[in-house]
Order: C-alpha cells, then structure tokens, then sequence
C-alpha cells in the first residue's frame, strides 16, 4: 500500500568519471575549473600485474554535477585521452514533508528490484540503503532520503543508478558525453535497469505449497514426524508448507510469519531465492502508477 505522493520526478547526472592513462592536458584541467566553478577531482591508483608487480597508474576523474557546457567540453577529448568509466543517474522523487520521503524510501526498499545481477544480499549503510555490497559493482543502486533535492525541489527520496566501467556504462547507453549533455529518457532507463513488485499472499501461499509437494517424498523418508506446539505428529504436505513457509520467510527476515507479514518480503529476496518458483508471487507495478514520468534537469 502507497501511504505516500510523488508531486513530481527530476532525474539528472549525479557524478560522471573519466579514465584516463595518464594526466588530462593542463589546459582541460583549467577550463572545467572555470565552466564548473570547482575544480576537475581525480584519484591516481596504480595499476598491478597478475603476479602483483607495478604496471602503471590509471586516473579518475570524478564531476559532480556536470553542466552542459562541461559535458560538451569534455566530449571532444579522444578516446585514447579519456574515456567514461562511471556514470551516477540520480532521480528525486519530491514530496511534502521529510514522513513521506522516508515512506516513499521504504517502499522503494522492499518493492523495487534490479533486473539481471546473480543473487546476494543488499546492504544498509547509515541512511543509505544499496542493492549490493561492493560500491566498485558495474551495476549498484542506492536510495536514501535524509536530503533535499539536489535540484532545488525540496523534500525527496533519492534514487541513484550507479553504473561503473567502461563496459557497463556503454550497454546503458551512457558512455557518450554528447549525448548526456542533450539528456537521456530517464524513465526508460529506469524501467530497463529496475522493477517494482509486490508480494501477493494468496501467489506465495500457492507456491511454498508447489515447494512443499516437490521436497515431501524426500523429506518424509527421512523424517515421517513433526513438531506442532509440543506434540510429535505425522508429517504432510500441508505441515511441511506450513514449516517452509515459515523458513522462508524467516530467511528473508520476516517473522512471524502472518498474511500481512509477508507483504514486507523484499521483492529483492524473493527474486534472488534459490526456490526460482517462489517468483510467481511477486505482482509487478507499473512505474506509471507509483510516480509521474521524470523530467531530465539539467546543469548549466
């Protein structure tokens, strides 16, 4: 249940980053100072052979905010100069008051899954909250909702697609810095890198019971009994879901396990869970129906 209102979604570029061999030209390093009003950040970090040994330094170079001009500016290096490792898309789903930002943040937290990535746990940092625990992922998301809009909008939850490596922003569509400067259909980038899902009770009752009937051959003829409130009785397959169900939702981090507990499984969890049928539960949400369509903002 949505107990919040989306007034409006700004979607913009957070953080570019450039890779470079060596120092960018001094005189780069000059004019994105004067287009930015802050200087060009970069990090140097060496670059290690298999056997450990030192082969070299690579050089990022980090932009927050980048105006068009930037963008446009820096376009027109070589790709033997630079080339985009990093792109961080923000969107700000502005609402009221900071209440509705945090709800607006637990729902994104439970509902919202990353389409395409192996299974493994999310991770809660402070007031932040990521999809997968190494930052250096090529493909991350974070949500948090202690800030105000970058954009000037006010209160807001905050929504990071985070993409690192050469490779991961070119399949975004993103490694072209012209093309940034101009903007990107935001919504189709959301909708392509993310999903929203429910879990609906009646759909996850039917399949730990698909579950339970698939293992009870097996579990019976190991163990034909089972505990209920202190008393040893046989095993079935309607004990056995009961059991599972439990289990799962447990795994999860849901307990007890009642009809509106299980509302608050992650759609992340179940689409990550080892039991592939356990995604017949989830119940997409279209974008749609959650916030109205993103407008681009850009810098200048």
């Amino acid at each position: 249940m949505i107990s919040f209102n989306i007034k409006g979604v700004r979607a913009y570029a957070d953080t570019i980053t450039l890779f470079s061999r060596h120092p960018l030209p001094t005189q780069i390093y000059k004019d994105v100072r004067e287009l930015q009003e802050k200087p060009l950040v970069y990090e140097i970090t060496p670059v290690r052979g298999r056997d450990g040994s030192a082969l070299g330094y690579q050089f990022l170079h980090s932009i927050h905010q980048p105006r068009i001009a930037t963008l446009q500016h820096l376009a027109r290096l070589p790709r033997a100069k630079a080339s985009v490792h990093a792109v961080h898309i923000a969107f700000d789903f502005l609402v009221s008051d900071p209440k509705e930002a945090l709800s607006a943040r637990e729902y994104f937290c439970t509902h919202l899954r990353q389409t395409w990535r192996r299974p493994q746990d999310c991770r809660p940092e402070f007031n932040s909250f990521y999809w997968k625990r190494d930052r250096k992922e090529a493909r991350n998301i974070t949500v948090y909702c202690d800030r105000p809009s970058k954009t000037g909008g006010g209160h807001c939850c905050h929504l990071e697609l985070r993409f690192t490596g050469a490779e991961a922003c070119a399949r975004a569509g993103l490694s072209d810095l012209a093309g940034l400067s101009r903007g990107i259909d935001a919504l189709a980038t959301l909708k392509h890198e993310t999903k929203l899902a429910v879990v609906d009770p009646i759909r996850f009752d039917r399949a730990v019971e698909r579950l339970a009937r698939k293992y009870f051959p097996t579990t019976k003829s190991r163990c034909s009994t089972t505990w209920v409130e202190g008393a040893s009785v046989e095993l079935t397959v309607s004990r056995l879901g009961t059991k599972m169900r439990e289990l799962i939702a447990r795994s999860m981090g849901v307990a007890p396990v009642e009809e509106h507990d299980v509302l608050r499984i992650r759609s992340q969890d179940i689409w990550d869970s080892r039991h592939r049928a356990l995604r017949s539960a989830l119940v997409e949400v279209p974008w749609e129906e959650v916030c109205p369509r993103p407008v681009w903002h850009a810098w200048r």
